[in-house]
């Protein structure tokens, strides 16, 4: 009786190993993802920062900005002058 539980023992001893190894290696590589992703997003966020900074990114910036006042302004008198035209035909 004792001489099978002998391979037992070991086969269970075996696959208990086998198990601790594949659980350790998926923690690692686990802890290697986060680690990449941290990495790839601080520096994503590194270069949007430097392109924010940058001379194109500033004008860029400006023209739209100039835009933007441009089309409220004409809009504006655009409105101006149509409220008048149905102010006069009422």
């Amino acid at each position: 009786m004792r001489a099978p539980l002998l391979p037992l023992f070991v086969l269970l001893a075996l696959f208990a190993t086998l198990a601790w190894a594949e659980e350790t290696q998926e923690e690692n590589l686990i802890a290697k993802m986060r680690l990449f992703t941290q990495e790839a997003s601080q520096r994503a966020q590194e270069h949007l920062a430097t392109l924010q900074e940058s001379e194109v990114a500033q004008k860029a910036r400006e023209w739209l900005d100039s835009s933007i006042t441009w089309s409220k302004e004409y809009f504006t008198e655009l409105r101006e002058r149509f409220s008048s035209l149905w102010e006069t035909k009422a």
